[in-house]
This record gives structure tokens, sequence and C-alpha cells, in this order.
């Protein structure tokens, strides 16, 4: 079956700018628009009548609001939610809120105003009942990263606890009894999970929790230098970090070592996320995988279907579950 992505490879275009010629929306420069044509032509490329249907009530586009794109997490998540919404002929229009709430709230009204039946929204402050609300006037709205159990069918997120709890028993497993945990001081529900979910893996194997040293610091690089820098202050000794995620964990490496520590032979650290800088940084880092890729496709289709149907699946929740990437940074002790 021709797809849009043949004609894209014939035109030597993306796969966007196909749909758009294809939605007979003027948006499209007259000569590109040709160049495309012409490759419909030769592949005998047919759109998808039922994916085209199932977008928007018929408008084939989705928008997409979240926070700022220069962090590679988001511009992950874009990039999943546009590569699933090619493969269905769908346009994205993104809004870059960069992380203020209220932008974030505007761009979702705006997105409104213009017809957007679909909506994927990442937002993690915003006061519950407001997010509610705009379930209720957008019906294929969904909440990405984020779980509120009154609208539970509309939320895809991930179980930060059985993160944690994976990332801590296999320091466990590895022979680390101390450990120490460098975490993000915004205020929202992930640092907190993962954290219970670690302290729960201690006291399943016996260890002491309630005496666990926790850092709080910026979610960034720098906020990891910073948090290793006060841990290594405190009298309390440890053999391993637990970092909130991949970026808290590579800052936490470069100090260990800028202090006289060798990672993982002197200290072990595992990350969340699993980033490309996870990849990158010597040793590589040891994480746990944040599905936000499979997240982000598998948020298109929900809310598509969405609007293509009248269903209401209140008890139905989608929560991904992150896996452990073993790689050089945890040190197996006696």
């Amino acid at each position: 079956m021709v797809t849009l992505k043949h004609v894209a490879d014939l035109a030597g275009v993306s796969t966007s700018t196909v749909s758009r010629v294809v939605s007979g929306k003027n948006v499209v420069a007259k000569e590109l628009r040709e160049v495309v044509e012409k490759a419909i032509k030769q592949t005998g490329y047919t759109p998808n009548i039922n994916a085209r249907a199932l977008a928007n009530k018929n408008s084939g586009a989705i928008g997409l609001v979240t926070p700022d794109l220069s962090l590679a997490f988001f511009g992950t998540l874009a990039a999943g939610v546009i590569d699933a919404a090619d493969d269905l002929g769908v346009l994205v229009d993104i809004c870059n809120a960069k992380g203020v709430t209220k932008d974030k709230l505007n761009s979702v009204n705006a997105l409104k105003n213009r017809g957007f039946h679909n909506v994927i929204l990442d937002e993690l402050h915003c006061d519950e009942r407001k997010i509610i609300k705009l379930c209720k006037e957008i019906p294929g709205l969904v909440l990405i990263n984020r779980f509120i159990p009154q609208i539970a069918s509309r939320c895809v997120c991930i179980d930060n606890t059985t993160g944690g709890f994976a990332a801590a028993s296999y320091l466990i497993e590895n022979g680390h009894k101390k450990i120490a945990f460098i975490t993000s001081n915004s205020d929202i529900p992930d640092p907190l999970e993962r954290i219970n979910g670690a302290k729960q893996a201690l006291n399943q194997a016996g260890l002491h929790s309630e005496n666990c040293l926790v850092i709080k610091s910026p979610p960034t690089i720098e906020g990891g230098r910073l948090a290793v820098h006060e841990l290594l202050a405190q009298p309390e000794k440890f053999t391993a970090i637990l970092a909130y995620n991949d970026n808290m964990a590579t800052g936490a490496m470069n100090e260990l070592q800028d202090s006289g520590y060798n990672v993982p032979e002197h200290i072990s650290v595992v990350g969340f996320d699993d980033l490309a800088i996870s990849t990158i940084c010597r040793p590589s880092l040891t994480t746990m995988h944040y599905p936000i890729r499979e997240m982000a496709a598998y948020a298109v289709k929900l809310s598509l279907e969405l609007t293509a149907k009248d269903i209401k699946q209140v008890n139905k929740t989608h929560r991904f579950v992150p896996t452990l990437v073993e790689r050089k940074s945890v040190k197996h002790i006696n």
C-alpha cells in the first residue's frame, strides 16, 4: 500500500508537507505543491479516508501544547506526536509555552477558538478543576505526563512509583545499601512518587529508608552538581546516588569526578528518562527508560478516538511503565 512516506520520499519533502498538500489548504508554496502533486500521481497515492475521518471531525489537525521544546525531553515528545500524526495524515500545530501555565492555558483556548477538537496538553501545575473544565469543552483533549482521577480516560502518564522501585531494586541487587537521592525541587508529584517507590524497595529489602539522604535541587545538570556538592558535605556515607532525571545524574557524575570520586568505582549513579545524554556521558548512564515517544503516539490515537466515537471510558487508565536500561554507571559491590 502506498503511504504518505512513499510520496514524501519521491518528492524529496517531509510527510507533513505531503499531508498539507493532500488537505487542500493553501499553505504550501506553488512550486513545492506541484512537485508533491506530481509524486502523488506517480505513486498512485490515495488518502486514507478512515484515518482522515478519525481526525478532528474531518479538520485533519491536532494541537500539541508543551513546555520548552529546546529541552530534549519535550523535543522527543513533540517528535513522537508528529510521527504518529504523519502516519495518519494529520497535521500538528505546536504551541511552545515555555513552561508557563498561563501561556499553556491561553494556547489551549486559542486552539479551541480556532476549531480544534483534538489537543494534547502537557501541563503539571494547573489546578485540576481547570483541566477538567477544558476536557468538557474540547472532546479530544488528552493530558500527557499527568494523572487526574476524574479524567483518567484522558490521561496518558507514567508509573513513577514503579520506576523508582525498579531503580532502587537494581542498586540493592548490586549490593548497595546506602543510597542517596537527588531530586527535583519542582512542586509536582513525580519526584515524590519516584522516591516513595525507591523507599518501598529499601523497606522490602529490610533496609531503613527513613534515614536516607534526600537533596532537592533544580532538575538540571547544574542542579545535579549542586545537589552532589551538598551531599558530599554531609557526614553520612553512601555508595550510590539515585537521580530524578538524566540531567541531574550527569551533573552529579561531573561533580563527583571533579571532587575526586570515580564513577562507578567509588559511587554508582542511576538516572531516569533515558535521554540521548545518557549514552554519550562517561561512563554511560544506567537509567530508567521513559517511553515518551510511545506515550506521545498513544496520546495522538487516543485523542482521535475520543472524537471519532461517542465513548466514555471513565474507568480506563493509560499508564506506561518505565524499564531499566543497564549501562556502565553502577558497580556491583559485595
